[in-house]
């Protein structure tokens, strides 16, 4: 069980660094076909009959819109093609048993050795009438998710 919950949670953070790749990725591609947009209205506004043809800015603009409306097109489905994939629906026996604490730190350590967990450097778990799980890393950025006592987030 400890190795399926470790290869669900690599797959798990695989995803996510897919995730922000592809996010970033057309991010420039949506401010790439804006520029585009904006010296193609440039372009028409100062344009010279003779220097233009209006195939060629009819091309330009198909290829603006095109391409902005793939990049955020391609954004959304791909958001929901990964949310099942972040979701652990394929052995709710892992959920039931408590992770012991020791199982836990040399999961967490394997982690931070891999650079799984970027540059997080620590990781602790403070107990008051919430969980709070908390992380910290080396630039001494914090995080963290509390957790109520009937587990809920």
């Amino acid at each position: 069980m400890r190795m399926q919950a470790w290869m669900t949670e690599c797959d798990r953070i695989t995803m996510l660094q897919r995730r922000d790749e592809i996010l970033s990725m057309n991010k420039e591609h949506v401010d790439m076909a804006a520029t585009l947009r904006e010296k193609l209205k440039k372009a028409i506004d100062t344009i010279d009959p003779v220097a233009l043809k209006p195939s060629e800015i009819t091309s330009l603009a198909k290829l603006a819109t095109e391409m902005e409306r793939k990049a955020r097109i391609d954004t959304i489905a791909q958001e929901e093609a990964r949310q099942p994939l972040l979701v652990d629906t394929g052995n709710p026996e892992l959920k039931k048993n408590e992770t012991k604490k020791d199982d836990l730190q040399e999961v967490m350590s394997i982690l931070i050795k891999a650079g799984a967990l970027g540059d997080v450097t620590h990781i602790g778990v403070r107990h008051t009438e919430t969980t709070e799980v908390a992380l910290v890393d080396k630039d001494g950025q914090s995080s963290s998710i509390v957790m109520e006592d009937n587990g809920e987030e």
